[in-house]
């Protein structure tokens, strides 16, 4: 199965889970946001790795590779900030700065869109919308969003910057790869 083909039914099968009552608008931000929660990457990692060819199984091992380690630095960051969420929610495990939605989203954009340039204005236009939709539902302030994405991006090509290491040693001490 096609890189491609994965991500359309996976697409499919979160819009069809996640349109719930008539207001489209409100629906669609919803959709958008939940394509970025934690285990929807775990999903897309899965099915990446499982379902897919070599190039695939090793987008899966970057993404997680990179992935993890930025999903802790922005835990450890929202826990010594204790941001209040703009509905004025406050855990100090879940605090707003930094959008954890955006950095999880830039970071996957720029590692698929390095690995597959012929989706990056699709990749980028997702990750957008997941920023976008975090600051329209009120669960992030702009410079959370920004500052998440910033994070994502720059943990992206460092990921990036190593990513023949990290498939080496996935290939021969691993044995995750061919």
């Amino acid at each position: 199965m096609a890189y491609k083909e994965i991500m359309e039914i996976i697409v499919l099968m979160i819009l069809i889970n996640n349109l719930e009552n008539n207001d489209f608008e409100y629906n669609l931000m919803r959709y958008w946001t939940k394509t970025g929660n934690d285990w929807a990457y775990v999903i897309y990692g899965s099915a990446l790795f499982i379902l897919g060819g070599e190039k695939e199984k090793q987008d899966a091992i970057l993404l997680a590779t990179g992935g993890i380690p930025l999903s802790l630095t922005v835990s450890s960051i929202k826990y010594i900030t204790n941001r209040k969420r703009p509905t004025g929610e406050s855990d100090r495990l879940n605090s707003s700065f930094p959008s954890g939605h955006s950095a999880l989203a830039f970071f996957t954009a720029e590692i698929l869109s390095n690995r597959h340039p012929k989706f990056k204005i699709f990749l980028y236009i997702w990750a957008v919308g997941v920023a976008i939709s975090r600051v329209y539902l009120q669960r992030h302030y702009p410079s959370d969003v920004i500052a998440g994405a910033l994070l994502g991006f720059l943990s992206a090509k460092l990921t990036l910057k190593y990513q023949n290491k990290i498939l080496d040693f996935a290939k021969h001490k691993l044995k995750l790869i061919n």
